[in-house]
């Protein structure tokens, strides 16, 4: 208190004492100056920094560089470009400091923790799963140790938007593990904000992926066992993701039931093609004109759950499985027999880049730095080898973009199929029909935009364009 009066004294219109940051200036400086392959510098360089801080931070009758949010954010940069380095070694160490950084500035690190998100949920998007293993570890125990209710808009967007089943799937993490931890913390999460991420999560529900929902039916159910208050409210919401869709509103009123018929989840994926019970039941819903669309299998929901950094429930990281068909080994066997057979002029091309990768000035740095710190191997089995890794990395990205168009389109049939069926409704009207019709034409054009863009790709690869990919 005494030095806060005093700093008053000294500043007659309140103004804060200056805080003297040299420290974080310093190490600023120094990593703008060190050469990029001298990366172990730069580690030991923040874990200098980091070490120099006392435990805790905030000791009592001092205020420094360490113990104020405004001035730790000044950080953010520095270490986002650590966190981006395609070394996964830097990238550990680095995880490694941030977690002390975080242990020893509490709270105070919140405005930091919030700045470097964007820059993490940019690692998520990539395929080096060591790399995304570290980082989404060092913010899943941040959070436990610091409020920062600020990322969460930014977790709800791109829970809703992004195209990378990955980083969806982040977000949904982060949300989890943030409920569960700034629960107790009274007037921390306004009734406002619960709203918006229980909204956020029921929108969630129809994820394509199926680790992306399990997450969010662990975040759901966070939220209904700690707002009882807010789940109906968030469920009957007129202007809520539930208000259109029959489905997912049956599914949230079952949602943590007693009884083992209400315990039980509706696969609410794309995908989902089964019946609410059986066979038999699908059979009689299509004979009363039901849709097949509006039905999923069930499955068990257990006990309830208390998340935290080391005990939530880890789904397979897999993209959504294939429909179980009698015959998909036989096509599967097929396609590979007929494609090895079939060499057409591009297959050709690009077998003739491999040799040339290294020969055209390129070296192997360059080329570790193009595929994502993934090493290439001998030089004999470089060239294959990345244009396989360029090639395995379009045709992910035109998956995710072909299963966000899947969504889309799946979301628009159910809500005009539930408009035909009500026949105690005038839906749909003329106007009605004309959107669904403009809307099955921009999803065909979206489709189409999709295979362009992996078909340019791989006449890039194949050397038919000449343009870098």
């Amino acid at each position: 208190i005494q030095i806060i009066m005093d700093s008053f004294v000294q500043n007659p219109r309140g103004r804060r004492p200056q805080i003297d940051d040299t420290p974080i200036q310093d190490f600023i400086i120094y990593l703008e100056k060190t050469p990029a392959d001298q990366w172990a510098k730069k580690a030991d360089a923040f874990e200098k920094l980091v070490a120099s801080i006392p435990n805790p931070a905030n000791v009592q009758g001092t205020i420094e560089w360490f113990s104020d949010p405004r001035i730790l954010r000044h950080l953010a940069v520095s270490i986002g470009a650590l966190l981006k380095d395609s070394r996964s070694t830097l990238v550990k160490r680095s995880c490694e400091t941030c977690t002390q950084l975080w242990n020893k500035c509490g709270p105070d690190a919140r405005y930091l923790l919030k700045d470097i998100m964007p820059v993490i949920l940019g690692i998520h998007a990539q395929t080096v799963q060591v790399i995304r293993k570290y980082v989404q570890n060092m913010v899943s125990e941040a959070l436990t140790k610091i409020p920062c209710k600020g990322a969460m808009p930014l977790w709800l967007e791109r829970l809703k938007t992004d195209k990378s089943r990955t980083v969806r799937e982040a977000c949904a993490i982060y949300l989890t593990i943030g409920m569960e931890n700034w629960k107790d913390d009274e007037g921390y999460l306004t009734t406002e904000i619960w709203k918006q991420v229980g909204s956020g999560m029921i929108r969630s529900l129809r994820d394509p992926s199926p680790s992306t929902r399990e997450y969010v039916r662990q975040g759901l159910e966070i939220f209904r066992n700690s707002r009882p208050d807010l789940w109906d409210q968030v469920i009957y919401d007129p202007s809520g993701p539930a208000s259109k869709d029959p489905k997912l509103r049956r599914f949230l009123e079952k949602f943590g039931g007693v009884d083992d018929t209400n315990t039980a989840a509706d696969d609410l994926s794309v995908h989902s093609r089964g019946s609410l019970t059986s066979v038999q039941s699908q059979r009689s819903q299509r004979s009363r004109g039901g849709s097949r669309y509006n039905s999923g299998a069930r499955r068990g929901m257990g006990p309830p759950i208390r998340v935290t950094a080391h005990n939530m429930k880890q789904p397979p990281p897999m993209y959504p499985p294939r429909p179980k068909m009698s015959n998909s080994s036989e096509g599967f066997q097929e396609l590979l027999k007929e494609a090895s057979q079939r060499r057409t002029r591009r297959s050709e091309l690009m077998q003739n880049q491999w040799s040339q990768i290294l020969s055209d000035g390129g070296t192997q740095d360059d080329q570790r730095q193009t595929i994502g710190a993934v090493k290439v191997g001998t030089e004999a089995e470089a060239g294959h080898h990345v244009i396989a890794r360029k090639l395995l990395s379009a045709h992910k990205r035109a998956i995710d973009g072909m299963m966000e168009i899947i969504r889309l389109e799946m979301d628009t049939l159910e809500g005009f199929e539930c408009d035909l069926a009500d026949t105690n409704s005038e839906k749909p009207t003329e106007d009605d029909v004309l959107t669904y019709f403009e809307a099955l034409d921009l999803c065909l054009s979206k489709r189409n935009t999709v295979a362009k863009e992996l078909n340019d790709g791989m006449d890039t690869l194949s050397g038919v364009v000449t343009e870098e990919y």
